[in-house]
C-alpha cells in the first residue's frame, strides 16, 4: 500500500466517523429531556391559573356591577315615591308644644294614625323606615309602594307553597331624613333645630333625604350597602 492510499484511506474514515457523530448529535436532539418537560409544564401551569383567576375576577366584577344597579333602581324607585311629598305633615305640620325649656318637638316622624307607609303624607314620616329583608316593612317597595317580586333566571316570578309573589331576596331599602342648613346643605342639624340669624322656623329647614339599598347574600354575614341617592327637598 503506498502512501496516497493510506491518506485516501483515512480521509474516508475521517468523514464516516463525522458522519456517525453528526447523526449521534441528531438523535440526541431530536427530544426533551426531562428538565425541559417540567419547565414547559409549570409554564403551562402559570398560564392556566392566570387565565382561572382573570376568570373569576370577572365574574366577581360583573355581579358586583349587577348588584349595583340592581341597588341604584331601588333607591329611584323609593325616590320617586317620596320626591313630592312635602317635608311636614300638610295638616299639623312641625311646631313645638309647651315653652321654655319644657317644649318638646311634635310632628317630626309618622303621626299616631299613619301605621303603614301608606299612609305616610310628608317627607318626615320616612325618617328610619326601611322595607325588605329584616325590616319594618315589607319588601323593597316600588314607587307605586308595591313589592318587588323575585324574578327567576328564566324570567318567571318566584312564588311561595301558596302561590303568592315573593318579594326580592336579601334586598332592602333604608330611609335617612334629615334638617340641614338653608346655605350649607352638607351639614345637618337636629330636627328640633331653629336659627336666630338669619330667622328659620322650626318647619322652614330644608331636609336631606338619603337612601340607600342593602343586599345580604346566602353566605354574607351582614348586609352590604350597594348603592345610596341623596336629595335635597328645599
Amino acid at each position: 500500500m503506498n502512501a496516497h492510499e493510506v491518506i485516501d484511506r483515512a480521509g474516508v474514515q475521517g468523514r464516516v466517523g463525522r458522519r456517525e457523530g453528526t447523526r449521534g448529535r441528531s438523535r440526541r436532539r431530536g427530544g426533551f429531556t426531562l428538565l425541559e418537560a417540567a419547565l414547559a409544564l409549570v409554564i403551562l401551569g402559570v398560564g392556566v391559573l392566570a387565565l382561572i383567576e382573570s376568570q373569576a375576577m370577572f365574574f366577581a366584577h360583573n355581579r358586583y356591577s349587577t348588584s349595583a344597579a340592581t341597588g341604584m333602581y331601588l333607591c329611584t324607585e323609593l325616590r320617586e315615591r317620596m320626591r313630592r311629598l312635602p317635608r311636614h305633615d300638610p295638616v299639623t305640620g312641625l311646631y313645638f308644644e309647651g315653652t321654655g325649656q319644657s317644649a318638646t318637638l311634635q310632628g317630626w316622624g309618622p303621626e299616631t294614625s299613619e301605621t303603614s307607609f301608606l299612609y305616610y303624607n310628608d317627607l318626615d314620616d320616612y325618617d328610619g323606615a326601611t322595607f325588605g329583608a329584616g325590616a319594618t316593612f315589607a319588601g323593597p317597595i316600588d314607587s307605586a309602594g308595591l313589592a318587588i317580586s323575585e324574578v327567576m333566571p328564566d324570567g318567571t316570578i318566584m312564588e311561595n307553597a301558596e302561590g303568592e309573589p315573593v318579594s326580592m331576596q336579601g334586598w332592602s331599602q333604608r330611609v335617612r331624613v334629615e334638617k340641614v342648613l338653608p346655605f350649607d346643605t352638607s351639614t345637618a342639624v337636629a330636627s328640633n333645630a331653629t336659627q336666630s340669624s338669619p330667622p328659620v322656623a322650626v318647619d322652614q329647614f330644608p331636609l336631606r333625604v338619603t337612601i340607600t339599598a342593602f343586599y345580604q347574600g346566602p353566605l354574607d354575614a351582614a348586609p352590604r350597602e350597594m348603592a345610596r341617592l341623596v336629595f335635597i327637598q328645599p
